[in-house]
């Protein structure tokens, strides 16, 4: 019997055969092949047309598996997952906020978990719900608290921060020193 079947079976055997409704099993099965092929790694676009759904439903599909049949580590593996693929392209920020377009809803909800957990906040949406923006404090503190055994994440933390500071020392400087200005736009243009 191929690993799939197996864990299948298993499943059959603990919960019982109609615990799961047509979409569970889907679901699941979509769950067991990911740990295989990494189906879920995939854009929402891409595993729409991969499996013939509309995105409304892989949305569904990407949160049901995180509550349904993800174990701790597995789910808190996606925020890791996330912040493995940050880089200057994916994050945007205002004065106060970080901005991110994140497709994946279960992804989304464990920042607002852990958010609500660390910092009694939540992410501020937009008219798109897959663009977020965070305060830049609380996220920091949620890869300060999330990451904490993590040294990559807290590398993170410290270089957000830092930038933080670095920006508002500019802005000051500038203040004080006219001449700087320019220092401070190019500054600004590069960080662009």
């Amino acid at each position: 019997m191929c690993e799939i079947s197996k864990n299948i079976f298993e499943k059959i055997k603990t919960d019982g055969l109609y615990a799961y409704n047509k979409t569970d099993l889907y679901d699941y099965l979509i769950y067991l092949l990911d740990k295989e092929e990494r189906l879920l790694n995939k854009s929402n676009d891409e595993l729409s047309r991969l499996l013939k759904i509309s995105s409304s439903k892989v949305n569904a599909l990407r949160a049901n598996i995180s509550v349904k049949f993800m174990n701790v580590s597995e789910y808190e593996s996606l925020f890791l997952d996330f912040l493995s693929q940050l880089s200057s392209k994916n994050i945007k920020e205002d004065e106060t906020h970080y901005i991110f377009t994140i497709e994946n809803k279960a992804i989304r909800n464990f920042i607002e978990a852990k958010l609500k957990k660390h910092c009694n906040d939540t992410a501020d949406y937009t008219l798109n719900k897959e663009k977020i923006k965070i305060l830049k404090s609380d996220f920091i503190t949620l890869l300060e608290k999330e990451g904490s055994e993590k040294e990559n994440i807290q590398k993170l933390a410290q270089k957000l921060k830092t930038t933080k500071t670095l920006d508002k020392t500019i802005d000051i400087i500038a203040e004080f020193f006219p001449v700087l200005k320019k220092l401070k736009n190019t500054y600004q243009i590069a960080q662009k």
